[in-house]
């Protein structure tokens, strides 16, 4: 079976969550947890299908609601079941369903979304993500007595598990959901899905989403003991253009990229929220450190540090305590590379991680895949609210262009996807001097500086480092000494050079192009949002006042000088 959906089906506009027969304490959640008044096509098309206990293989947009196409029909007969049985039956405990997600942040975010919908179905049906700080026999034999309802875990995770400690936890799964398959696909990954179903009982539903379709999805299909329905939407990976805008600027060299980036900032082209990319960590750090010498506010994401810290820096981003954020594509890369053993391939930052708000996406570095960029595009627009994509583009990167445009060029329009945009060169050229200083004092040792500052403040918040830390005190001063060192480094390396003169950015000699912006910018419904962002941003700015004052170098309850105390400092 397959069915092409299009976004306008009248077979779908009628349906509604309450049509769909879904448990009354689910409606009750939708509504007033979550606030989604009316399925998406997507959704309308294929929770009707799998409540009926059909297994599919469902293609569609990120944003477009994949994860409630699995979670409703999980937990709607999870609670039929419970509602159903009597209380001895129900107090037996099994694993029922089992989520397969690429990375821990997806399973977690995931959980979090269960939860959401279990708000009035308390102590009913129980949830647990499993993170690899339970790898030891203990954790596990915790987790073999516990048997939540509802398991998730990357395949890695589980396969691993079960091989190691021959669990049995998996013998009643009635239900295996498979998100961001196309992101999950390798070698490794097809042996994984293997071990994981010898584990399993051979009847159960299967439900398959993907954000792209690909060749390799077929052999998925083939790894399954069902015969997948394919059910997508018509000749759409990303969404329509008067929701969605791509559009890509040409640059000369490289480092031109630089400048570029610096005057859409500085002339306020851009706005709301920023994720940037870069194909590497190296380059993420570059760009953060450019970014940050001339006052723009902004954090990297990094593969390296502990989950907790990762989840820290994104929970920031999405409430508004900093615009722009930058991601790298290294886990997606120890994919196409058969999944190196030291890679940390369970962390991808353009797949399931929730960036909330995100009003444009800067590929400043073009992706060499088309599925990377799909899924980069993917974290705007999300829902109906409207996004922008914007590429840095280098003579080099035609080729992937090309293969993007290829991708999703549709038949009934002649023009192609992804549009140029051209710029007022002229005012870029003026702060290249700045910028070529800049850059040129950004050397591999003040990037390797600024990644070992952060892994070393890291180091120094750990609660698990603690009491090594109380027993040997010369490791403890050794970090700090080394991360006051970079510090100073750091700071010295930007002092004057990245102070821009007035003449330079007259505000004068741009007036007629200053007010039009690139993308757009919305607002909430309830208008709340930039209140809600401001106040934060003021929030961290007391709490900086704060801890300098316990540092007695702003003294407590002084009057309001003339002059900012922070720019003395």
């Amino acid at each position: 079976m397959s069915a092409d959906i299009g976004n306008d089906n009248e077979s779908t506009s009628n349906v509604t969550f309450k049509s769909m027969g879904l448990n009354p304490k689910i409606l009750k959640s939708l509504r007033k947890v979550l606030k989604w008044e009316s399925p998406t096509t997507i959704q309308a098309s294929t929770i009707p299908l799998a409540l009926s206990g059909k297994d599919l293989l469902v293609q569609a947009t990120t944003g477009s609601g994949k994860t409630a196409i699995f979670l409703l029909p999980i937990i709607h007969r999870l609670l039929e079941l419970k509602e159903s049985r009597s209380n001895s039956e129900s107090s037996s405990k099994s694993v029922l369903s089992l989520i397969l997600s690429p990375t821990n942040e997806l399973s977690k975010q995931t959980e979090e979304c269960c939860l959401q919908l279990l708000k009035f179905a308390p102590g009913l049906i129980s949830v647990q993500s499993l993170n690899f700080s339970q790898s030891s026999r203990e954790d596990f034999s915790a987790l073999d007595v516990q048997r939540p309802d509802i398991l998730l875990a990357t395949p890695a995770q589980i396969a691993k598990c079960l091989t190691a400690y021959s669990a049995k936890i998996l013998r009643k799964v009635k239900l295996l959901a498979i998100d961001e398959a196309d992101a999950m696909f390798s070698d490794q990954f097809e042996k994984n899905i293997k071990t994981i179903l010898s584990y399993m009982p051979k009847h159960f539903q299967s439900v398959v989403l993907s954000a792209t379709m690909t060749e390799e999805l077929a052999i998925i299909k083939t790894l399954l003991p069902h015969n997948l329905a394919l059910v997508r939407l018509l000749n759409q990976e990303l969404p329509e253009k008067k929701q969605l805008k791509q559009l890509f600027i040409r640059v000369g060299h490289r480092s031109d990229r630089f400048a570029v980036l610096l005057y859409l900032f500085m002339f306020k082209k851009i706005g709301g929220k920023c994720l940037i990319f870069c194909n590497s960590k190296k380059a993420s750090y570059k760009l953060k450190l450019f970014l940050d010498s001339f006052k723009f506010s902004c954090c990297v994401l990094n593969d390296q540090l502990p989950f907790n810290s990762r989840k820290q820096t994104v929970t920031l981003f999405n409430e508004g305590k900093f615009d722009i954020i930058i991601a790298n594509d290294l886990a997606a890369k120890s994919f196409q590379n058969k999944i190196s053993k030291h890679s940390d391939y369970e962390f991808s930052m353009s797949r399931g991680i929730d960036f909330q708000d995100v009003a444009i996406v800067v590929n400043f570095d073009f992706p060499e895949d088309s599925s990377v960029y799909i899924h980069r595009a993917g974290r705007t627009a999300r829902g109906v609210k409207k996004g922008t994509v914007l590429s840095l583009l280098h003579k080099d990167d035609e080729h992937a262009l090309e293969s993007v445009q290829d991708r999703l060029k549709s038949e009934e329009e002649g023009e192609p996807a992804i549009q140029e945009l051209s710029l007022d060169m002229y005012e870029i050229d003026k702060l290249s001097y700045r910028v070529n200083d800049v850059l040129s004092s950004i050397s591999d040792k003040t990037i390797k500086n600024a990644q070992l500052h952060e892994i070393n403040s890291e180091l120094l918040k750990s609660e698990k480092l603690k009491k090594h830390f109380k027993k040997n005190p010369a490791d403890l001063k050794a970090i700090e000494e080394g991360n006051n060192a970079s510090t100073k480094l750091l700071k010295r390396k930007f002092t004057d050079i990245s102070d821009i003169p007035n003449y330079l950015v007259d505000p004068n000699s741009n007036s007629g192009n200053r007010g039009r912006m690139i993308n757009e910018v919305e607002e909430s419904k309830d208008g709340n949002a930039p209140a809600e962002r401001k106040k934060a941003k003021k929030t961290l700015q007391k709490e900086t006042l704060d801890y300098y004052k316990q540092l007695g170098l702003l003294k407590k309850g002084s009057k309001k000088s003339k002059q900012d105390p922070l720019k003395n400092l």
